[in-house]
Protein backbone atom coordinates (compact mmCIF):
# COMPACT_ATOMS: atom_id res chain seq x y z
CA UNK A 1 0.00 0.00 0.00
CA UNK A 2 1.04 3.58 0.62
CA UNK A 3 1.25 5.47 3.92
CA UNK A 4 0.73 4.42 7.51
CA UNK A 5 -0.49 7.41 9.54
CA UNK A 6 -1.29 6.79 13.21
CA UNK A 7 -2.15 10.46 13.77
CA UNK A 8 -3.29 11.10 17.35
CA UNK A 9 -4.50 7.56 17.93
CA UNK A 10 -3.43 5.36 20.83
CA UNK A 11 -1.07 3.65 18.41
CA UNK A 12 -0.09 0.00 18.19
CA UNK A 13 0.87 -1.67 21.46
CA UNK A 14 1.64 -5.29 22.35
CA UNK A 15 1.09 -6.09 26.05
CA UNK A 16 1.83 -9.75 26.60
CA UNK A 17 -0.06 -10.92 29.67
CA UNK A 18 -0.38 -7.50 31.31
CA UNK A 19 -4.10 -7.41 30.49
CA UNK A 20 -4.72 -11.12 30.99
CA UNK A 21 -2.41 -12.76 33.57
CA UNK A 22 -3.52 -16.22 32.43
CA UNK A 23 -1.66 -15.78 29.16
CA UNK A 24 2.05 -16.66 28.87
CA UNK A 25 4.49 -13.87 29.64
CA UNK A 26 5.99 -12.16 26.60
CA UNK A 27 4.61 -9.75 24.03
CA UNK A 28 4.44 -10.03 20.26
CA UNK A 29 6.75 -8.36 17.76
CA UNK A 30 5.63 -5.47 15.57
CA UNK A 31 6.39 -5.32 11.84
CA UNK A 32 5.22 -2.08 10.24
CA UNK A 33 5.54 -1.75 6.43
CA UNK A 34 4.58 1.22 4.27
CA UNK A 35 4.80 1.38 0.51
CA UNK A 36 6.41 -2.03 0.08
CA UNK A 37 4.32 -2.76 -3.02
CA UNK A 38 6.31 -1.77 -6.11
CA UNK A 39 4.78 0.08 -9.06
CA UNK A 40 5.90 -0.21 -12.64
CA UNK A 41 6.44 2.57 -15.15
CA UNK A 42 2.70 2.75 -15.84
CA UNK A 43 1.86 3.16 -12.18
CA UNK A 44 0.43 -0.32 -11.88
CA UNK A 45 1.06 -2.27 -8.68
CA UNK A 46 3.29 -5.28 -8.89
CA UNK A 47 2.24 -8.30 -6.79
CA UNK A 48 3.90 -8.10 -3.40
CA UNK A 49 6.94 -10.28 -2.90
CA UNK A 50 5.94 -13.26 -0.77
CA UNK A 51 9.29 -12.95 1.02
CA UNK A 52 8.01 -9.87 2.80
CA UNK A 53 5.40 -12.03 4.50
CA UNK A 54 8.11 -14.25 5.98
CA UNK A 55 9.37 -12.91 9.30
CA UNK A 56 12.63 -14.82 8.91
CA UNK A 57 13.35 -13.03 5.63
CA UNK A 58 12.84 -9.65 7.30
CA UNK A 59 15.02 -10.72 10.24
CA UNK A 60 17.77 -11.78 7.82
CA UNK A 61 17.42 -8.48 5.97
CA UNK A 62 18.10 -6.46 9.12
CA UNK A 63 20.89 -8.87 10.09
CA UNK A 64 22.58 -8.08 6.77
CA UNK A 65 22.17 -4.33 7.34
CA UNK A 66 23.70 -4.66 10.80
CA UNK A 67 26.58 -6.75 9.48
CA UNK A 68 27.19 -4.13 6.78
CA UNK A 69 27.19 -1.40 9.43
CA UNK A 70 29.84 -3.30 11.37
CA UNK A 71 31.96 -3.87 8.26
CA UNK A 72 31.75 -0.20 7.25
CA UNK A 73 33.46 1.03 10.41
CA UNK A 74 36.85 1.20 8.74
CA UNK A 75 36.13 0.98 5.03
CA UNK A 76 32.95 3.09 4.69
CA UNK A 77 31.84 0.36 2.29
CA UNK A 78 28.08 -0.22 2.50
CA UNK A 79 27.86 -2.61 -0.46
CA UNK A 80 26.70 -5.56 1.65
CA UNK A 81 23.73 -3.60 2.97
CA UNK A 82 22.97 -2.13 -0.44
CA UNK A 83 22.92 -5.63 -1.93
CA UNK A 84 20.43 -6.78 0.72
CA UNK A 85 18.23 -3.76 -0.04
CA UNK A 86 18.34 -4.45 -3.78
CA UNK A 87 17.35 -8.08 -3.20
CA UNK A 88 14.31 -7.30 -1.05
CA UNK A 89 13.27 -4.12 -2.87
CA UNK A 90 14.39 -4.38 -6.51
CA UNK A 91 14.19 -1.20 -8.57
CA UNK A 92 13.91 -2.96 -11.92
CA UNK A 93 15.81 -1.87 -15.00
CA UNK A 94 16.17 1.33 -16.98
CA UNK A 95 13.52 0.11 -19.42
CA UNK A 96 11.23 -1.29 -16.74
CA UNK A 97 11.78 0.66 -13.49
CA UNK A 98 10.04 -0.20 -10.25
CA UNK A 99 9.24 2.50 -7.68
CA UNK A 100 8.02 2.53 -4.09
CA UNK A 101 6.12 5.21 -2.20
CA UNK A 102 4.94 5.36 1.40
CA UNK A 103 5.73 6.93 4.78
CA UNK A 104 5.28 5.82 8.38
CA UNK A 105 3.98 8.67 10.55
CA UNK A 106 3.26 8.58 14.26
CA UNK A 107 2.90 12.32 14.92
CA UNK A 108 1.08 12.13 18.28
CA UNK A 109 1.00 8.37 18.74
CA UNK A 110 3.18 5.35 19.52
CA UNK A 111 4.57 1.99 18.53
CA UNK A 112 5.34 0.02 21.67
CA UNK A 113 6.01 -3.47 22.98
CA UNK A 114 5.44 -3.54 26.73
CA UNK A 115 6.54 -7.08 27.53
CA UNK A 116 9.37 -7.90 25.17
CA UNK A 117 9.10 -8.04 21.40
CA UNK A 118 10.95 -6.28 18.59
CA UNK A 119 9.73 -3.36 16.50
CA UNK A 120 10.66 -3.42 12.80
CA UNK A 121 9.80 -0.73 10.24
CA UNK A 122 10.15 -0.81 6.46
CA UNK A 123 9.60 2.25 4.27
CA UNK A 124 11.50 1.59 1.01
CA UNK A 125 9.85 4.53 -0.73
CA UNK A 126 9.60 7.06 2.07
CA UNK A 127 10.58 7.93 5.61
CA UNK A 128 9.61 7.62 9.26
CA UNK A 129 8.28 10.49 11.35
CA UNK A 130 8.18 9.49 15.01
CA UNK A 131 6.44 12.58 16.41
CA UNK A 132 5.28 16.16 16.13
CA UNK A 133 7.80 18.95 15.70
CA UNK A 134 6.37 20.47 18.90
CA UNK A 135 3.98 19.09 21.53
CA UNK A 136 3.20 22.48 23.06
CA UNK A 137 -0.52 22.74 23.72
CA UNK A 138 -1.07 18.98 23.53
CA UNK A 139 -1.55 16.67 26.47
CA UNK A 140 -0.29 13.11 26.44
CA UNK A 141 2.23 11.36 28.68
CA UNK A 142 5.75 10.90 27.34
CA UNK A 143 5.33 7.16 27.92
CA UNK A 144 2.58 7.13 25.29
CA UNK A 145 4.58 8.86 22.56
CA UNK A 146 7.29 7.46 20.32
CA UNK A 147 8.76 4.12 19.35
CA UNK A 148 9.54 2.14 22.50
CA UNK A 149 10.35 -1.38 23.64
CA UNK A 150 9.90 -1.67 27.39
CA UNK A 151 11.16 -5.06 28.60
CA UNK A 152 13.83 -5.76 26.04
CA UNK A 153 13.36 -5.99 22.31
CA UNK A 154 15.22 -4.37 19.43
CA UNK A 155 14.13 -1.49 17.24
CA UNK A 156 15.09 -1.79 13.57
CA UNK A 157 14.14 0.53 10.72
CA UNK A 158 14.94 0.82 7.03
CA UNK A 159 13.88 3.92 5.11
CA UNK A 160 14.76 5.46 1.80
CA UNK A 161 14.20 9.00 3.06
CA UNK A 162 14.62 10.73 6.43
CA UNK A 163 14.10 9.17 9.82
CA UNK A 164 12.91 12.03 12.06
CA UNK A 165 12.34 11.71 15.78
CA UNK A 166 11.20 15.33 16.25
CA UNK A 167 9.84 15.96 19.78
CA UNK A 168 9.35 12.27 20.47
CA UNK A 169 11.68 9.35 21.28
CA UNK A 170 13.07 6.06 20.03
CA UNK A 171 13.93 4.09 23.18
CA UNK A 172 14.75 0.55 24.17
CA UNK A 173 14.22 0.17 27.91
CA UNK A 174 15.69 -2.71 29.93
CA UNK A 175 17.95 -3.75 27.09
CA UNK A 176 17.52 -3.88 23.35
CA UNK A 177 19.55 -2.54 20.42
CA UNK A 178 18.66 0.05 17.80
CA UNK A 179 19.45 -0.07 14.06
CA UNK A 180 18.29 2.71 11.75
CA UNK A 181 19.34 2.75 8.08
CA UNK A 182 18.36 5.68 5.84
CA UNK A 183 19.45 4.87 2.30
CA UNK A 184 19.15 8.36 0.79
CA UNK A 185 18.14 10.60 3.67
CA UNK A 186 19.14 11.77 7.13
CA UNK A 187 18.66 10.54 10.69
CA UNK A 188 17.63 13.27 13.15
CA UNK A 189 17.27 12.63 16.90
CA UNK A 190 15.01 15.68 17.17
CA UNK A 191 14.42 18.58 19.51
CA UNK A 192 12.50 16.84 22.28
CA UNK A 193 13.01 17.93 25.86
CA UNK A 194 15.53 16.03 27.96
CA UNK A 195 13.32 16.81 30.94
CA UNK A 196 10.29 15.03 29.46
CA UNK A 197 9.27 12.22 31.80
CA UNK A 198 6.39 10.00 32.77
CA UNK A 199 5.91 7.35 35.45
CA UNK A 200 2.79 5.28 34.78
CA UNK A 201 1.23 3.43 37.74
CA UNK A 202 2.90 0.07 38.51
CA UNK A 203 1.23 -2.90 36.87
CA UNK A 204 0.63 -6.25 38.51
CA UNK A 205 1.78 -9.14 36.35
CA UNK A 206 2.67 -12.80 36.67
CA UNK A 207 6.24 -13.78 35.84
CA UNK A 208 7.43 -17.01 34.24
CA UNK A 209 7.52 -18.73 37.63
CA UNK A 210 3.92 -17.89 38.44
CA UNK A 211 4.79 -15.15 40.94
CA UNK A 212 2.94 -11.84 41.12
CA UNK A 213 5.28 -8.93 40.38
CA UNK A 214 4.79 -5.17 40.44
CA UNK A 215 6.08 -3.88 37.10
CA UNK A 216 7.44 -0.31 37.15
CA UNK A 217 9.55 -0.62 34.00
CA UNK A 218 7.50 1.78 31.86
CA UNK A 219 8.94 4.95 33.39
CA UNK A 220 10.22 7.24 30.64
CA UNK A 221 12.78 10.05 30.91
CA UNK A 222 14.07 12.18 28.06
CA UNK A 223 13.70 12.26 24.30
CA UNK A 224 15.80 11.46 21.24
CA UNK A 225 17.43 8.10 20.56
CA UNK A 226 18.49 5.80 23.40
CA UNK A 227 19.36 2.12 23.43
CA UNK A 228 21.95 -0.44 24.41
CA UNK A 229 24.00 -0.84 21.22
CA UNK A 230 23.03 1.70 18.58
CA UNK A 231 23.83 1.75 14.84
CA UNK A 232 22.77 4.76 12.77
CA UNK A 233 23.58 4.53 9.06
CA UNK A 234 22.94 7.29 6.50
CA UNK A 235 25.55 6.69 3.76
CA UNK A 236 24.74 9.83 1.75
CA UNK A 237 23.24 12.00 4.47
CA UNK A 238 23.81 13.20 8.01
CA UNK A 239 23.17 11.96 11.53
CA UNK A 240 22.05 14.83 13.75
CA UNK A 241 21.94 14.43 17.53
CA UNK A 242 19.73 17.52 17.77
CA UNK A 243 18.73 18.95 21.13
CA UNK A 244 17.36 15.64 22.39
CA UNK A 245 20.61 13.72 21.95
CA UNK A 246 21.78 10.20 21.17
CA UNK A 247 22.65 7.83 24.02
CA UNK A 248 24.10 4.34 23.81
CA UNK A 249 24.63 2.33 26.98
CA UNK A 250 26.90 0.01 24.99
CA UNK A 251 28.55 0.65 21.63
CA UNK A 252 27.60 3.27 19.06
CA UNK A 253 28.24 3.02 15.32
CA UNK A 254 27.51 5.97 13.05
CA UNK A 255 28.01 5.75 9.31
CA UNK A 256 27.18 9.02 7.60
CA UNK A 257 28.55 11.69 5.32
CA UNK A 258 28.20 14.21 8.18
CA UNK A 259 27.63 14.06 11.94
CA UNK A 260 26.00 17.07 13.61
CA UNK A 261 25.82 17.70 17.36
CA UNK A 262 28.61 15.38 18.46
CA UNK A 263 28.69 17.16 21.83
CA UNK A 264 25.20 15.76 22.50
CA UNK A 265 26.16 12.12 22.00
CA UNK A 266 26.82 9.88 25.01
CA UNK A 267 28.38 6.44 24.71
CA UNK A 268 29.00 3.89 27.45
CA UNK A 269 31.13 1.60 25.31
CA UNK A 270 33.05 2.02 22.05
CA UNK A 271 32.02 4.70 19.57
CA UNK A 272 32.74 4.61 15.85
CA UNK A 273 32.15 7.46 13.42
CA UNK A 274 31.63 10.08 16.14
CA UNK A 275 33.87 13.13 15.65
CA UNK A 276 35.41 14.97 18.59
CA UNK A 277 33.16 17.93 19.31
CA UNK A 278 34.44 21.51 19.40
CA UNK A 279 33.53 21.67 23.07
CA UNK A 280 35.61 18.58 23.66
CA UNK A 281 38.53 20.04 21.75
CA UNK A 282 38.23 23.30 23.65
CA UNK A 283 38.13 21.43 26.91
CA UNK A 284 41.21 19.47 25.91
CA UNK A 285 42.99 22.69 24.93
CA UNK A 286 41.97 24.30 28.20
CA UNK A 287 43.25 21.29 30.10
CA UNK A 288 46.52 21.42 28.17
CA UNK A 289 46.86 25.13 28.81
CA UNK A 290 46.06 24.52 32.45
CA UNK A 291 48.77 21.88 32.61
CA UNK A 292 51.29 24.25 31.04
CA UNK A 293 50.30 26.98 33.49
CA UNK A 294 50.55 24.55 36.35
CA UNK A 295 54.01 23.45 35.24
CA UNK A 296 55.13 27.08 34.95
CA UNK A 297 53.76 27.82 38.41
CA UNK A 298 55.56 24.80 39.83
CA UNK A 299 58.81 25.87 38.16
CA UNK A 300 58.47 29.40 39.58
CA UNK A 301 57.74 28.06 43.02
CA UNK A 302 60.75 25.74 42.82
CA UNK A 303 63.02 28.61 41.72
CA UNK A 304 61.75 30.80 44.55
CA UNK A 305 62.39 28.04 47.03
CA UNK A 306 65.95 27.55 45.73
CA UNK A 307 66.66 31.29 45.98
CA UNK A 308 65.29 31.38 49.49
CA UNK A 309 67.50 28.48 50.49
CA UNK A 310 70.54 30.21 48.92
CA UNK A 311 69.83 33.43 50.84
CA UNK A 312 69.39 31.48 54.05
CA UNK A 313 72.69 29.66 53.50
CA UNK A 314 74.50 32.95 52.86
CA UNK A 315 73.01 34.42 56.01
CA UNK A 316 74.14 31.44 58.05
CA UNK A 317 77.62 31.69 56.56
CA UNK A 318 77.78 35.38 57.41
CA UNK A 319 76.72 34.74 60.97
CA UNK A 320 79.29 31.99 61.35
CA UNK A 321 82.14 34.17 60.02
CA UNK A 322 84.43 35.59 62.81
CA UNK A 323 87.29 37.83 61.63
CA UNK A 324 90.87 37.18 63.00
CA UNK A 325 93.13 40.17 63.82
CA UNK A 326 97.00 39.91 63.85
CA UNK A 327 98.97 42.47 65.90
CA UNK A 328 102.58 43.25 64.87
CA UNK A 329 104.87 45.14 67.32
CA UNK A 330 108.16 46.76 66.13
CA UNK A 331 110.85 46.42 68.82
CA UNK A 332 113.76 48.07 67.09
CA UNK A 333 115.36 49.09 63.85
CA UNK A 334 118.51 47.67 62.39
CA UNK A 335 121.56 49.85 61.75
Amino acid sequence: GRDIDLGASKGVVTRGNLSNPYLPEGGADLLVMAGVVAHDGNGSAVPIDAALMDEHVVDNFFAELLASAEESKDSKDYSRGEAAIADLFPTGTADAPLTYKGDISLFFSQLKTEQGGDIQMLAPGGGVNAGLASVTGFERAAADLGIITVQGGDIQAYTRDDFQVNSSRVFTISGGDILIWSAEGNIDAGKGAKTASATPPPQLRIDQNGNFVLDVSQSIAGSGIKGSNVALIAPTGEVNAGDAGIRAGGNLTIGADRVVGADNIQVGGISTGVPISNDGAAAAAATSAGNVGSEATSATASLSQNLAEAVRAAEELKNAFKPTFITAEVIGHGE
